[in-house]
């Protein structure tokens, strides 16, 4: 069933039902059984259940082997991870994307995995009249475009599900042979960064390099992108002002190995 929100969109009613059982689950009462929800929740414990059965396959309740009670189960905690991560990763890396900006002048881009998507998370976009432009929230393919920074070092599985997904064709330059873009990711991690060119957008160039943590997990990678025409005479200037904002993120996040970032 679907309600009216009062003009602003629509709200699945079983959806609804769920989340108010989740937020039901506190650090003052972690456990429910059956019964309590559907007292709580005035409901009939045989949606209650269905509702949780469906939590329960997902991985975002348990149940309590002896008391038949759920929880919150470990999806709830995957989940917030990345939301800290995220969250820590931003603001480490908004300062540096400051100044990179004021040294380059073009678009500077924050970009996160997001399943099998790239996530802007944060940006400074250029003050150029003619200029690359994204949006905050904003997902792209990981295949195609300075986005494949990341690609590369997704685990085995996850590149391959990528590829599975399909290599739709942006533009002339989008790489949709799976051998191709194979042979790209290697060299990215050869080099540890990424430059392309007209990928996503016809006429543009972005350069990307990857942010690591202390575990030496990359977690996210900076971005300057704008129009070909105007970067390409000062790429080797660029990509040594988005290495060294890259590193700095890195270092700041907890990462020291310099043969890695030496390598950019």
């Amino acid at each position: 069933m679907i309600l009216m929100a009062g003009g602003h969109g629509k709200i699945l009613e079983t959806l609804q039902r769920a989340l108010n059982l989740l937020q039901l689950f506190t650090l003052d009462k972690p456990d429910w059984g059956i019964t309590e929800l559907a007292s709580k929740l005035k409901l009939n414990k045989s949606v209650i259940h269905r509702i949780l059965y469906t939590l329960y396959i997902n991985g975002f309740v348990e149940q309590d082997a002896v008391t038949k009670k759920y929880r919150l189960g470990l999806k709830f905690f995957e989940l917030g991870t990345v939301v800290a991560e995220g969250m820590n990763l931003r603001k480490t890396a908004h300062p540096v994307m400051e100044e990179l900006f004021r040294q380059t002048g073009e678009t500077i881009m924050l970009i996160v995995v997001d399943g099998l998507n790239c996530l802007c998370i944060d940006k400074i976009e250029s003050t150029e009249g003619i200029k690359c432009t994204s949006r905050i929230g904003r997902r792209t393919p990981l295949y195609a475009g300075f986005s494949k920074v990341l690609l590369a070092y997704l685990p085995e599985d996850k590149l391959q599900q990528v590829i599975r997904n399909g290599l739709q064709q942006f533009t002339k330059n989008t790489p949709t042979n799976p051998q191709l873009l194979l042979s790209q990711l290697d060299e990215i991690r050869k080099k540890n960064y990424v430059i392309t060119r007209g990928e996503m957008d016809e006429g543009s160039l972005g350069i990307g390099v990857p942010i690591r943590d202390f575990t030496g997990a990359v977690v996210g990678a900076v971005c300057v992108v704008g129009p070909e025409f105007r970067m390409d005479s000062k790429i080797n200037e660029l990509l040594e002002l988005c290495c060294s904002a890259a590193e700095k993120i890195s270092r700041q996040m907890g990462f020291n190995n310099r043969a890695v970032l030496g390598n950019c």
